[in-house]
């Protein structure tokens, strides 16, 4: 322990008791040294002295001590103590104080790191929930680089996908200065330390003199879907949590993207499917033939419109798709004003209904809904009709493949068997000529 001198708190504490010691021993022998009660009420005195220094110099500032223990236990780090001696007593004090200031230090800087930490979870949460509402894969991406940089400020952020053949990783998107970054990237090239995070699994870093890397997987059922990068001065643990807490949400979003995306195909094609079979199953052309399916009505029965002005105001309704006028069509002689609004089936249009008059009018809310209410229950009874006739076709001809099936099964032979064949179907089809060959001679 360092030395203070004469005067030091160990060299007072043993002036004080000696003299205790020699004080007592005058008395208890002051008959023999002549010294008389005089000494004893001096003794006394210089007891009372030092006792008042002692609680004064050393009790005071131990309490003081004990006190500050006590608020530096229930987290007060802001009572630092007064004691300015130069003995072993002041040293305890400022090696004291200085402990006080390094926690306070330390709290402080922990506090800010604790702060920034929950900033950067409530960020991350929020984009959680901003990117789970987010079903478009590029819209995805860019919002995920361009929040994460602008965030966190990294100097860039870049998203690789693992292609679905898994031989090269794909730039799928990125922020910030990204034109020197390879667009692909090989899956077994060695010196990548993206190629390496994604055959890994492994956060990887890079570093050098004025910069630091950091590659995250976005792993998803146990496989590697991509990695996340980002570059930034300086790059901690913290930092690596961070992103690994991105990258699951981030690979949980693409995950759903992608399900979309292929939700949307099907339902697109299951549409395509659809349209397909109302429009083979609607046969304009078998209704023509049959002469049904058109109708014209004139209040003054006037002469008909021609096929051709039909047929012209039918391809401006299936261009407009809904209620609307008419350009001005080639009418002959005439000043009809036309109106026309197609007939759709499960979004399919079917046909259309057109309306001409001698004059312009304009067609009020009401008789709109009128008339869309009554083309419903047009669609709907002609779908049932058709439904009917379709059923009653597929009736017919399974009565007369049945019918011709027990001609064949009672022929004798195998010409008699072809001759029933050529005449049965010239019969129903009408061909010109028919033949029928089993020799397989061309």
């Amino acid at each position: 322990m360092k030395k203070y001198g004469l005067f030091s708190l160990a060299n007072q504490l043993r002036y004080g008791a000696s003299l205790l010691v020699i004080g007592s021993g005058l008395v208890l022998s002051g008959t023999g040294y002549q010294f008389g009660s005089g000494i004893f009420v001096a003794t006394i005195i210089l007891a009372i002295i030092w006792g008042q220094w002692l609680a004064r110099r050393v009790i005071a500032p131990l309490q003081a001590l004990a006190e500050a223990t006590t608020k530096i236990k229930h987290g007060n780090l802001n009572n630092p103590i007064s004691y300015n001696a130069p003995d072993e007593l002041g040293e305890l004090v400022g090696s004291f104080n200085g402990m006080i200031a390094e926690l306070q230090t330390r709290y402080a800087t922990m506090e800010q790191k604790i702060i920034a930490r929950t900033r950067h979870l409530e960020i991350v949460a929020d984009l959680g929930d901003q990117l789970s509402s987010i079903l478009n894969l590029n819209e995805l991406l860019g919002k995920v680089v361009n929040q994460i940089k602008e965030s966190f400020g990294y100097h860039y952020v870049l998203i690789y996908l693992v292609d679905e053949k898994r031989e090269n990783l794909l730039l799928a998107e990125g922020a910030g200065q990204t034109e020197t970054f390879p667009k692909t990237v090989l899956l077994n090239e060695s010196h990548s330390l993206v190629a390496q995070v994604a055959c890994t699994g492994i956060v990887g870093q890079a570093s050098s003199l004025s910069f630091a890397d950091i590659a995250v997987p976005l792993i998803l059922d146990n496989q590697v879907m991509g990695v996340l990068v980002v570059q930034a001065h300086s790059l901690d643990e913290g930092d690596e949590n961070l992103l690994r807490s991105l990258a699951s949400h981030v690979a949980i979003s693409i995950r759903n993207a992608n399900l979309f995306a292929d939700v949307e195909t099907s339902l697109a094609e299951a549409r395509i499917s659809q349209e397909r079979y109302i429009q083979q199953a609607w046969d304009r052309d078998k209704i023509k033939r049959r002469g049904q399916g058109c109708v014209q009505f004139a209040l003054d029965n006037g002469a008909n419109l021609p096929e051709n002005i039909i047929a012209e105001a039918h391809e401006q309704i299936l261009t407009s798709g809904e209620f609307g006028k008419l350009s001005p069509l080639d009418f002959v002689n005439t000043d009809l004003v036309g109106w026309g609004i197609p007939l759709e089936s499960a979004q399919v249009t079917i046909g259309n209904m057109q309306l001409y008059d001698t004059v312009p009018r304009q067609w009020t809310d009401g008789e709109l809904a009128f008339i869309n209410a009554v083309l419903d229950q047009v669609v709907q009874i002609a779908q049932s009709l058709r439904l009917v006739d379709e059923l009653q076709e597929r009736a017919g001809r399974e009565k007369l493949i049945s019918e011709i099936s027990d001609k064949l099964r009672r022929s004798p032979d195998v010409d008699t068997l072809m001759k029933i064949t050529v005449s049965e179907l010239a019969h129903i089809f009408r061909p010109t000529r028919t033949f029928v060959n089993l020799s397989g001679e061309s």
